[in-house]
């Protein structure tokens, strides 16, 4: 508690802010709803493992499918974008490596990206010229109710890509004003590039053991999403994988009524995944 008090003078000292319990902080970060697309995916040659081939006939399948990926990738691809009501937006796409995997646009901000209901790779492998559409539909988890919800929206990166962004955002019922997080990543798949955004009232750290370290102190309780910081990772590799950021929460606290003194709050952690495909 008095670390805690101690990083709340340090604000206080170079701020010089009125406490005010009643006060609420108005962030400028808001979660980016980016449009809703899709995008290469590696076609596998799938063999039950009771099923009897041929050396000539397993040449010849992957043979189909190496051509059947090689032509949709030049095939103008049309996406039916599903919502949860029924309806669907239709979107046109020049090619399949024009097309993005992440979160649809058609999210609300209380609904934290997961992935896709349907097999995307199923699909994709089934494209010709005269039959070039694929559906999707986004499965989703609504944090209304979640006290401090800890995030990413699932992030899907193609083998074209050599970074990412990880957005690491608050949501839900959010009520603290103290926070410290470690968050790791696998350091085969990824380095390190740089904090592309940060709160104003966060500060980031990358340190030489691969941990990146957020400490966050406000002079109020935030009671409204908040995106801590943004990530930059590099890419190592091209390999396709699903790989998570490990959010571990070190300290977590929100001012009690009169705000005299910190009390405990509950946090989630809601999504972590990155697929690289």
């Amino acid at each position: 508690m008095n670390n805690r008090k101690k990083k709340l003078f340090i604000v206080i000292g170079m701020s010089m802010l009125t406490l005010c319990c009643c006060s609420k902080k108005e962030n400028d970060s808001k979660l980016s709803e980016t449009e809703a697309t899709t995008t290469t995916t590696i076609i596998e040659n799938n063999i039950s493992a009771t099923e009897v081939v041929t050396s000539s006939q397993s040449m010849e399948s992957n043979t189909t499918e190496t051509t059947n990926a090689s032509l949709a990738k030049d095939i103008p691809i049309t996406v039916n974008y599903k919502s949860e009501d029924g309806s669907a937006n239709e979107v046109n796409y020049s090619s399949l490596s024009s097309i993005d995997l992440n979160r649809p646009s058609s999210l609300k901000g209380n609904e934290v990206f997961i992935d896709w209901k349907e097999s995307v790779t199923d699909q994709i492998s089934n494209i010709t010229e005269d039959s070039n559409t694929i559906s999707l539909t986004p499965e989703y988890i609504d944090i209304s109710d979640t006290e401090n919800a800890i995030y990413n929206d699932t992030i899907f990166t193609s083998s074209s890509d050599s970074y990412i962004t990880v957005p690491v955002i608050i949501g839900g019922q959010t009520n603290f004003s103290v926070i410290d997080l470690e968050i790791l990543f696998d350091t085969n798949l990824f380095s390190f590039d740089s904090f592309e955004y940060e709160d104003e009232d966060a500060v980031c750290n990358y340190t030489k053991d691969g941990k990146i370290l957020v400490s966050f102190v406000s002079t109020s309780n935030i009671s409204a999403d908040i995106n801590l910081c943004n990530i930059k990772l590099k890419k190592n590799n091209n390999s396709t994988s699903k790989t998570k950021i490990t959010y571990t929460v070190k300290d977590i606290a929100a001012w009690n009524e009169d705000c005299s003194d910190y009390i405990n709050v509950t946090y989630e952690i809601i999504n972590d995944q990155i697929v690289m495909y």
